[in-house]
Formats: structure tokens, C-alpha cells, sequence
């Protein structure tokens, strides 16, 4: 039996409530992770896309916590009241200004007010004071907003005639001091020292137009600050009044992030173009902890060796070790664009695009419980997988380039097969004996010794979809309505068709 999906002119029908489990691949893009003080074992992480995850175990496992914004603009901050286990920070940045500002929190993510001070406001940083964490710096695309009542209110303290003083990406407050504030902009650093009333450009030694990404104070020290740039990492020994560029390896030339450890203020790390760094002497000398891109490192006050990072190309990792050394923890943290998934026997295919370093073709030979990244083709965004039915080593992929053929499930590739007629493959179906199916704009076409040959149906249109059933049974879909084979591909029949107003969305074949 054909099942096929749609949705009517009125809307979509009411869907069966079931129990989906996560299974992977995990990973994928992180941008942020916090520990929350006041809740042991509780971590919190982001994505630049608006997902929003938690741990309750120090990390083993991660949970979707709903985000109304998630998906309609890009997060840059997320910041815990230190006093208040349950009350965070989010900042937006949306081309919608109803999407735009601030969100706050306090029950712990279970729903979500946006700030009514900075609603449309483009957020790009947050800071608490740690004296008081009612007081709450916000970094913009429009300057620097102050608010002394967690966010209630909200006024600029940046001059709004000075187009230098923005967009602010990076703020950092003197911890001893809440009048004493340090902003990041694309162009270089700035700091008040009055509470806003008065800012000075503190570059001297810096390299000009340096994109300052974020700023650190150690502990305990008000007049030693960090900085990182898109022009490498500085130190500054007078409060910012000064700069000096650290010497770091070779390729380490951007900086995403500095961190001092506040266990072991000593301790400095920099996430760079090459890699996470680790100095153990304030950044006189660095060793290379992982390879990985790092946007995010939260220290656990709970246990000072334990340490926390958001990666773009690994997701999640912690290390045990103080950071000498990291590892990926991202069982139920998933934020990858899928676009095709295959199946033969116990072998599951699943293929991710548009993730550089992370992304690609996963596989898992047990039937989802575990997976492993497979090479797929070099440079290719796979769009289409498709495992021979009788052979689970057998894959083809479909991408932009054509077809690529893998015998060893996916470990190897060979040179690409053109595509056949009508351009780019909009769907595959595997079939015994090495064949394939592949559905073009132009129709239906069989693969086979190498070659395309024309498979006819009864109405000549583009391929939207293919199915394959347990049995053996094929279904295609197009604009003309679906069609349904039981003899392998070679004769087809019109399925019996819904409403002319229906539109389909897809097919899948009914298991009894």
C-alpha cells in the first residue's frame, strides 16, 4: 500500500501524537555554553541559529529547551544571573524588528519575555556586573544600553552621534567597579570610566581597525585585560590604556575569544584561526589543545579542572583536566542540515551539508544506536543517498557535480557519473542487482552498467520523490499525481489521486 502525505487547500490535518528518541548524529555547530552557579551540574549551551540546549548532568547528555525565536535571527549572547539558578539573558540579532532585543527567563527556559527597553535592538554582547547582576550592559548594532533593574529598563550610554562606538560586539565590566566598562566594536576597543557619561578609544598598540571579539578581566586584577581580535591576541597591563600583541603559533593570527581561568587566573586561553590555545604563564607562551573552532568556554565553579566549550565544528566538548586536553559530549546536542537518509538492512546513511569541518555523510551500522563519520565525496554537499537494498555497502550520493558510487559504504568514492537528462538528481531509489532509479526535471531514469536509459511512465513530468518499499514495490511523485511499480521500475500505473486542489508533500509506503 502507497500512503502519501499531503496537505489540502484548508491546511494540514491534525498528526498522531508518538515518542520519537534522538538517536544522531549528533553535533554540529555550537556557539555558547554557560554553567549555571547555582544549579550543580546544569549547562546550558546555544547555537547562532536560535537553539537553545541543556544539560542536568554536568554535560553527559543535552535537552531542547524551547526559544520562541529560534530560527528567525542569529544569537550571539546568553548570559546567567549568578544569584538566580532560574534567570538568563538571551541577545538577538534580526532583520525583524519584533525578533530583535533581549529575552529573559526566570524559570529556568520554560518561557521567555523579550525586553520591552531593547525590543528591534540588534543584541550582540551581554554583560552582568558580578557586584550586582542587576545591572546589565547591552552591546548593539546602535552602541552600548545600560539597565540597573535586570532588564526592566533600559537607556544608551554610548553617544549616538558617535558612529565609531558601533556595532558593539564585546563588553566586559571591571569587577570591582560597575562604573568601568569595556566595549568591543568592529573597528577597535572603547572604555568609560564613569558609567557611560564619557568613553575614550584605548587602541594604543593595537593594529588599526582590529575587530575586538571579546574582552577579559582576570580576578582579583583590574588593571590586567585581555582582548581578542581579528589581528590576533593583546594583553593590556594599565587597563586598556596600552596594548601589547601576544606571540602565538604560526596560522593563529585570528582570535575569536580569550578566557582566563578564574581557578587559576595564571591560565589564559584563545580560541584562534589555528585553534584552541593554552597558556599557562598570562600568554607568554601557548600550547595547542584541539584543532577545533571554539566560540565558547564556561569554567564550572563546582569543579575548578572542568571546563566547558561551544565549537562550530565539534558542538560540544568538555575537558577534566583544566584544559590540557578536550573531548566531544554531545549525545542529544544536534544542530546539523540533513538532507538525505538511506537504509539497507542494519546500515543507516545519513548525509549533512553545509557544516565545514563537522558536516558530510554519517553511518551507522546497527540501525541508529551508534554512528561514524564516513569520507564522503571531497567538496561535495551531498543532497541525495540512496544503499543498495541486497548490498548495504553499496551507496550512491547525488549532488551538484552528479552521481558519485561508493562499494565500500561510503569509506571510498569513485569519480563522478554524469547526471542524466534534465539535470541535477531531485531523488533516487536503490534496486537489486546494482541498479538505481534517479528522478529528474525531464522524467524518470534508470542506472545500470554505467549508463542512463529513459524509463517511462504515464504521464511525462519532473520527479519530486521516490520510494522504495521492503517488498520491492516503487512509487514516484510528481506534478502529474503518483505512480506505483511492482516490477522493479520497469512498468508503471497511476495511483489514484486526491482533491485536484491537494497539494503533496510527500509519500511513504505503508509497512502492512
Amino acid at each position: 500500500m502507497v500512503v502519501a502525505w499531503a496537505a489540502g487547500v484548508a491546511g494540514m490535518p491534525g498528526l498522531a501524537r508518538a515518542e520519537w528518541i534522538s538517536s544522531g548524529p549528533f553535533g554540529g555547530s555550537a556557539e555558547i555554553v554557560r554553567v549555571v552557579p547555582r544549579a550543580p551540574g546544569l549547562v546550558l549551551a546555544a547555537t547562532a541559529n536560535g537553539l537553545l540546549y541543556q544539560s542536568r548532568n554536568g554535560g553527559a547528555s543535552w535537552t531542547r529547551l524551547p526559544f520562541p525565536p529560534q530560527f528567525a535571527g542569529t544569537l550571539h549572547a546568553l548570559e546567567v544571573d549568578p544569584r538566580s539558578s532560574g534567570t538568563w539573558y538571551a541577545g538577538m540579532e534580526s532583520q525583524n524588528p519584533a525578533i530583535a532585543g533581549v529575552y529573559k527567563t526566570q524559570d529556568a527556559g520554560a518561557t521567555w519575555q523579550p525586553l520591552a527597553g531593547l525590543q528591534g535592538q540588534s543584541v550582540w554582547a551581554l554583560a552582568l556586573w558580578p557586584g550586582d547582576p542587576r545591572w546589565i550592559a547591552a552591546g548593539t548594532a546602535a552602541g552600548v544600553f545600560l539597565s540597573g533593574d535586570a532588564g526592566a529598563s533600559w537607556r544608551r550610554i554610548s553617544p549616538e552621534s558617535n558612529h565609531e562606538l558601533r556595532p558593539v560586539v564585546s563588553l566586559a565590566f571591571d569587577p570591582a567597579d560597575r562604573g568601568i566598562l569595556y566595549a568591543g566594536t568592529l573597528h577597535l576597543p572603547w572604555r568609560t570610566r564613569d558609567g557611560g557619561a564619557d568613553w575614550e578609544s584605548i587602541h594604543s598598540g593595537m593594529i588599526d581597525d582590529s575587530d575586538v571579539f571579546s574582552i577579559a578581566i582576570p580576578p582579583g586584577s583590574r588593571e590586567s585585560v585581555f582582548a581578542s581580535a581579528c589581528s590576533g591576541v593583546y594583553r593590556s597591563a594599565n587597563g586598556g590604556a596600552s596594548w601589547t600583541r601576544l606571540n602565538t603559533p604560526r596560522g593563529a593570527f585570528r582570535a575569536y575569544l580569550v578566557a582566563v581561568d578564574p581557578a587559576h587566573p595564571e591560565v589564559v586561553f584563545a580560541a584562534t584561526s589555528a585553534g584552541l590555545l593554552r597558556s599557562r604563564d598570562r600568554g607568554a607562551a601557548w600550547t595547542t589543545v584541539t584543532p577545533q573552532v571554539v566560540r565558547s568556554i564556561a569554567f564550572d565553579p563546582a569543579h575548578p579542572e572542568k571546563i566547558f566549550l561551544a565549537s562550530s565544528t565539534a558542538g560540544l566538548l568538555i575537558s577534566r583536566d583544566g584544559g590540557r586536553t578536550v573531548a566531544e559530549f554531545n549525545t542529544g546536542f544536534v544542530n546539523r542540515n540533513f538532507t538525505a537518509v538511506a537504509a539497507a538492512g542494519p546500515a543507516l546513511y545519513a548525509a549533512s551539508v553545509y557544516e565545514p569541518g563537522s558536516g558530510g555523510i554519517f553511518r551507522s551500522l546497527n540501525r541508529g544506536l551508534r554512528w561514524e563519520r564516513v569520507a564522503g565525496p571531497p567538496g561535495e554537499n551531498i543532497l541525495h543517498l540512496a544503499a543498495a537494498p541486497d548490498d548495504p555497502k553499496l551507496l550512491f550520493a547525488a549532488g551538484y557535480r552528479g552521481l558519485f558510487r561508493s562499494t565500500d559504504g561510503g569509506n571510498t568514492w569513485a569519480k563522478p557519473i554524469a547526471a542524466p537528462e534534465g539535470g541535477s538528481i531531485k531523488a533516487l531509489a536503490p534496486l537489486a542487482g546494482a541498479r538505481l532509479l534517479a528522478g529528474t526535471a525531464d522524467g524518470l531514469f534508470a542506472f545500470s552498467r554505467n549508463a542512463w536509459t529513459a524509463v517511462a511512465l504515464p504521464a511525462r513530468a519532473a520527479i519530486d520523490e521516490l520510494q522504495t518499499s521492503p517488498g520491492g514495490a516503487l512509487a514516484a511523485l510528481t506534478a502529474a499525481g503518483a505512480f506505483r511499480s511492482l516490477d522493479g521500475g520497469r512498468s508503471w500505473a497511476a495511483c489514484g489521486q486526491p482533491a485536484p486542489e491537494t497539494v503533496w508533500y510527500g509519500l511513504a509506503f505503508d509497512s502492512a
